[in-house]
């Protein structure tokens, strides 16, 4: 019952990804503290794991100690390990099908409770309203955007971008399941998605979308035709579109690392640029735990920290973060992690594909989020296996 509940309020609060506590600097959003109140529930009462994934997990987590320890002794990175085993030990769950049942609410009651958040960010455009992290002190690191006058919704997220990721997942999982809710959440996610004006949420939708009609050629251009169609009927989405796809292929082509298509495409460019400049130590044990930053600031620290991301120590790629900071060997044990999903058929060849184009855009491995997002897609298999069987309200 406990589990349950403690399962069915995570998602519920899973995209509170602004609110939550501050403690000796470190930031708890809301939706953290419940994964990992249910961490510590799960193994205080020995709830049964998928005990290789766990192993796997902590192997990981050991290699990136171990890396961290022999180049730098211990040191305040241990809380960060600590946090990043409790924020990934709720996919090794093997939660009952009675905790499950019903779960689809949930996930989509989730939504409203970003709604909210979502309306106001429209309000800053059409009625001036004041950005709501000036005025509520949320916790958002990024700072307010607008494209052609208009306020990139972000809702109660960090970016705009992270809202389109969250929002892209959801609609991965209602297009994929059975769920009693899949029509309602489709209309709130896609009007959603529009407003973030991300390119990274339009690339994961397009994905998506991709994947689903990828069988039937004829609904795939029927698809892609209306939803063109819908996309370029609102002006501003449509310059919005063609100015960053060719800012971001230009970037690509020119090693410009400047704005978020620059940081973002050129991300993977940035670990093989390590790995090709790294010594014998640094190519397979990295930079530490955590210290890709430093790394990142000391080789483009001449560039303008406002423009360039890679200046303020800063990258949207878990691939390239895990690389630089544990080497090769760390990255070879993490990617295991994924491989062992894939291989043991807990994750589908899809939502693989999805989370493997989300890891180029979101890089934060210690957050709830990034594997919340890997629990949500789980759940997927566990729907459609009939492990879990769908009920109307």
């Amino acid at each position: 019952m406990i589990g349950r509940n403690l399962l069915r309020i995570y998602f519920f609060t899973f995209p509170l990804h602004v609110i939550g506590i501050e403690v000796s600097g470190y930031t708890f959003t809301l939706p953290a503290i419940v994964a990992i109140v249910l961490s510590i529930y799960a193994i205080f009462f020995f709830r049964k794991v998928y005990m290789n994934l766990l192993l796997l997990i902590s192997l990981f987590i050991f290699i990136a100690f171990l890396t961290s320890l022999y180049r730098f002794g211990f040191g305040p990175y241990l809380l960060s390990l600590g946090t990043l085993f409790l924020m990934a030990f709720p996919i090794t769950i093997r939660f009952k099908p009675s905790e499950l049942e019903n779960i689809d609410k949930y996930i989509y009651y989730g939504l409203y409770v970003m709604l909210p958040f979502f309306f106001y960010d429209i309000g800053v455009t059409f009625l001036n309203l004041p950005p709501l992290e000036q005025i509520l002190g949320l916790f958002s690191s990024s700072k307010s955007t607008e494209v052609l006058g208009f306020y990139r919704v972000k809702s109660s997220f960090d970016e705009p971008s992270y809202l389109g990721i969250y929002l892209v997942v959801i609609l991965y999982f209602f297009l994929n399941t059975k769920s009693y809710y899949r029509k309602k959440a489709f209309l709130i996610i896609f009007i959603c998605i529009v407003f973030t004006l991300s390119l990274t949420a339009y690339i994961l939708a397009f994905i998506v979308i991709s994947l689903n009609n990828i069988r039937s050629i004829k609904r795939l251009i029927l698809t892609y035709s209306a939803v063109a169609i819908l996309l370029f009927s609102v002006p501003i989405v449509g310059d919005f579109l063609i100015n960053r796809i060719t800012t971001t292929v230009k970037s690509i082509a020119n090693s410009n690392y400047s704005g978020s298509e620059g940081s973002r495409g050129n991300s993977i460019l940035v670990l093989l640029k390590y790995l090709d400049e790294a010594n014998s130590v640094q190519f397979f044990f990295g930079e530490g735990y955590g210290r890709y930053d430093t790394w990142l600031i000391k080789n483009f620290g001449m560039y303008n920290p406002a423009m360039v991301s890679f200046a303020r120590g800063h990258i949207n790629n878990a691939v390239a973060v895990i690389g630089i900071s544990n080497g090769l060997i760390g990255l070879f044990f993490y990617l295991m992690i994924f491989v062992y999903l894939a291989t043991s058929k807990l994750l589908t060849k899809k939502s693989l594909i999805i989370h493997f184009f989300v890891q180029f855009s979101y890089a934060f491995i210690v957050g709830y989020m990034f594997w919340g997002i890997i629990l949500i897609f789980m759940l997927e298999s566990r729907f459609n296996d009939k492990f879990l069987i769908p009920k109307t309200p």
